[in-house]
């Protein structure tokens, strides 16, 4: 994450979003190479630098990644589609939604003061995109998840969000190195 310095305060600037695509066809019968609803991409990233090390189907480099989010997932969408994103009703949502809201279209919401659950958009004449908050349905945090549900997958690696600034970018940052920077 990034800030510019807007005339109010700090503004957010998006700079990596990556998308993990799943039918349920292929959720309960397995992958699909042919499958029409999840596409040849099925992990796919929007990002301001390219990046090494970490496979996915298609890295979509761009100066503005939550512009071509939004065109992407408004534009591809030829079913229904839910996008979760994990406290997204506090973060990514709300940023979705600015980026929907200059595009002119306006989202169906149920929300409950700042905290957003839903967030609905229509899309051509007949589809929408839905946006959910999955901790709503799992409340609890992403390191929480794998030893609540017994998962047999690699625990959530180390990241440090502080770090993610321009001037860090294509550099390694270890854990020790982090600790130094918040100190200093």
């Amino acid at each position: 994450m990034q800030y510019r310095d807007g005339e109010k305060g700090k503004i957010h600037d998006v700079n990596f979003i990556g998308v993990k695509v799943n039918c349920p066809g292929c959720i309960n019968n397995g992958p699909n190479p042919d499958c029409s609803v999840c596409g040849e991409h099925r992990t796919l990233t929007f990002s301001t630098r390219p990046f090494q090390n970490t496979p996915v189907d298609l890295q979509n480099v761009t100066e503005y990644p939550l512009e071509e989010f939004v065109s992407w997932i408004i534009d591809s969408s030829v079913t229904d589609t839910v996008a979760f994103s994990h406290f997204g009703g506090r973060f990514d949502m709300v940023l979705v939604f600015k980026e929907l809201f200059l595009r002119g279209l306006t989202p169906d919401m149920i929300k409950k003061g700042n905290k957003l659950y839903e967030m609905k958009v229509k899309v051509g004449k007949k589809n929408w995109v839905i946006f959910r908050d999955t901790f709503n349905l799992m409340p609890m945090s992403l390191a929480s998840l794998v030893p609540a549900f017994a998962l047999s997958v690699e625990d959530k690696p180390f990241f440090p969000h502080m770090v993610n600034r321009p001037e860090n970018y294509g550099k390694e940052i270890s854990r020790s190195r982090m600790t130094i920077w918040l100190m200093v």
